[in-house]
């Protein structure tokens, strides 16, 4: 196991030990600061685990934070994405779209991936048509997340858990007239919420319900949920004129920028967790 030590987000030490009969371990000769933040981690069969963060109060050094580790399995059947948030926004000529995805295994092992000839995934997306500007936060293609041929796949390992993976990235579509945004997600979909700022358009789609108004730290927002989805199949909605969706069109128009585009997805977190 190592513990790794942090002031102001600045690493001020790493310490290993070892178990070698028995679950307890102990970190000797630690020169610890009140204020610093401790958490320990540890990799069992390939999957790395993670304690708790903790904030130093004494210099004693006698506190306990808890690992747990879990076998493993191939077996997907405990999986789901527990919420699926949408922020949409027209923008010029195009519609970003940011999502927020919360993944979860309600078994007791944890899920390490399918394995094909390119390596383990353990699910993945199928993108709209024409969607591009692929980015995610804190990550990018080639290290976490992979590229597929129709979308992206996540090789992250899911252990037990209500939010044991969470993932957030965004895109674009070129906006034209009766666009079908078009989405697939290999695991089972519990809740979906949508969001869209207030202005000129609205969401329509099958699969939609009208929420009403949202009010974030932005202005207000239409809210949609949607679900459950079962694992392939479509979620499809489109943009329409705000009079031909949720009552008469306003005055403003949506707008925004890459920026506005970031704000949504974490405002998603609050606003859309208390929609659903």
């Amino acid at each position: 196991l190592t513990l790794h030590t942090f002031s102001d987000s600045a690493e001020t030490g790493v310490y290993t030990t070892s178990v070698s009969d028995g679950p307890d371990y102990v970190f000797r000769g630690v020169a610890l600061t009140v204020g610093e933040t401790a958490v320990v981690r540890t990799v069992y069969k390939d999957v790395m685990y993670v304690s708790e963060f903790a904030t130093i109060e004494d210099e004693s050094g006698d506190f306990a934070l808890p690992v747990t580790i879990y076998e493993t399995t191939e077996n997907p059947e405990h999986l789901s994405i527990a919420q699926l948030h949408f922020f949409v926004n027209k923008l010029d000529g195009k519609v970003q779209v940011g999502e927020f995805a919360v993944v979860a295994n309600t078994g007791d092992r944890t899920f390490v991936g399918l394995s094909d000839v390119e390596g383990r995934r353990t699910w993945s997306v199928t993108l709209p048509e024409g969607a591009d500007g692929l980015r995610f936060d804190g990550a990018e293609l080639g290290g976490r997340f992979v590229r597929t041929e129709d979308g992206f796949a996540d090789t992250r390992p899911v252990p037990p858990g209500e939010a044991s993976v969470e993932t957030s990235f965004t895109y674009e579509i070129p906006f034209e007239e009766g666009l079908s945004i078009e989405q697939v997600v290999d695991l089972p979909v519990r809740a979906a919420v949508l969001v869209l700022p207030e202005g000129g358009w609205s969401l329509a789609g099958e699969r939609l319900s009208s929420e009403g108004t949202l009010e974030t730290q932005m202005g207000a927002a239409l809210s949609y949920t949607a679900g459950p989805i079962v694992a392939g199949e479509v979620l499809s909605f489109r943009l329409v004129p705000r009079e031909a969706g949720n009552g008469p069109a306003e005055p403003t128009a949506q707008g925004g920028s890459g920026g506005g585009l970031i704000w949504g997805i974490a405002a998603l977190a609050a606003a859309g967790v208390a929609a659903a």
